[in-house]
């Protein structure tokens, strides 16, 4: 069994585009949720009836006014992808991420693993796959430093391209130690905010988080995977 080391965050707010149902999202946090491990949950209450949660999630509120991407750039400029998913609102959900880790950081275990809540739609990714990780990040992931589940390695300097998605960081998990959590939420706000006051743009949470590693790469740690099974199992 894993040990307690490791705490898994996730979250969710319903947004209720037609890229993936409120339905399957419930289907697939309910079995994340159910995995034997330290959770902690941020759930919109108004999907939070319909998503089951074991025995040791902790669940917390999360709403859409409550995302800070959100409250900072109303009439942004969106890049150009999925008019059904890339919403002002979707980008703003993703980027909260980092703040719920930095919320969680508050618990005891040395180490926060963000799971995205759909994260078992990936193709070959299996509740005993996420298990197996938790396990491997308490025993492996380093403690002053950032891992990052990586398809196309480590960026570089204004290597990132805010009009597409780049796959610097994978996004659906991420290890971030407690101690560290809110460092990362701090700089991902500056990047994010930057980028918008420079440009009027938001970006994918992927994409600032790798502006976050270019600008700091002493500070985090990678392995190298792809949209697969390899998400979870091939690191840390």
């Amino acid at each position: 069994m894993p040990r307690d080391d490791c705490r898994v965050v996730t979250g969710y707010v319903r947004l209720d585009n037609s890229n993936r149902s409120h339905t399957d999202y419930a289907a697939l946090g309910s079995r994340l949720l159910s995995l034997d491990v330290p959770i902690t949950a941020f759930l919109d209450p108004l999907g939070t009836a319909d998503i089951r949660a074991g025995h040791r999630v902790t669940v917390e509120p999360a709403s859409l006014d409550e995302c800070w991407l959100y409250r900072m750039a109303r009439g942004a400029i969106l890049p150009p992808g999925n008019p059904f998913k890339d919403t002002l609102e979707y980008h703003a959900v993703q980027h909260a991420k980092s703040a719920w880790l930095a919320a969680a950081s508050q618990a005891s275990e040395s180490l926060l693993l963000w799971c995205d809540l759909g994260l078992l739609h990936v193709r070959g990714v299996t509740a005993e796959g996420i298990a197996g990780l938790v396990h491997r990040v308490s025993e492996r992931a380093a403690l002053d430093r950032i891992t990052v589940a990586s398809i196309w390695g480590p960026p570089a300097i204004d290597s990132v391209d805010p009009l597409r998605v780049n796959w610097w960081c994978a996004g659906g998990v991420l290890v971030v130690p407690r101690t560290m959590a809110l460092w990362f939420d701090r700089r991902v706000r500056d990047m994010a905010e930057s980028l918008y006051r420079q440009t009027g743009r938001v970006t994918w949470e992927v994409n600032t988080w790798a502006m976050v590693w270019a600008h700091h790469p002493e500070r985090f740690a990678h392995w190298r995977c792809d949209h697969d099974a390899s998400l979870v199992e091939a690191g840390p």
